[in-house]
């Protein structure tokens, strides 16, 4: 599975217990940082970057038309490069203990259809 990391300076500690803790519970994780280019986080050996500079709204909490269109186009090239067709989103203060309800095709309500990333074309988020 590919996991994708938002983050910034601020959380450099906890994204490395973060990441290490993700590892524990799946080895095999493909993980990315979407870093904030304006005060980019220490990213964890091992980890794939992305450095961003969209608008990350009000105290850089990621709200916001602006920060949401960054986040999808973050989301939009990660799933290019992986050739991917899902990616779970961490926050840098969570940690996944159990990845084994995580999978591909999983909705809270079965049948919605998936994101439409071409909403994003054109975003300046990268």
């Amino acid at each position: 599975m590919i996991y994708v990391y938002f983050s910034f300076s601020g959380d450099s500690d906890i994204l490395a217990l973060s990441v290490q803790q993700l590892r524990r519970a799946d080895p095999s994780a493909t993980i990315w940082v979407a870093n904030d280019n304006s005060a980019p986080a220490a990213v964890p050996a091992g980890c794939k970057e992305i450095r961003t500079r969209y608008p990350r709204g009000e105290h850089g909490t990621g709200n916001g038309l602006p920060a949401v269109q960054g986040e999808l186009e973050v989301f939009r090239y990660i799933r290019e490069q992986e050739k991917a067709s899902h990616l779970v989103k961490v926050d840098s203060d969570v940690w996944v203990r159990d990845v084994s309800l995580i999978r591909p095709g999983f909705t809270v309500q079965e049948g919605l259809p998936e994101p439409d990333f071409v909403a994003c074309e054109g975003s300046r988020a990268l």
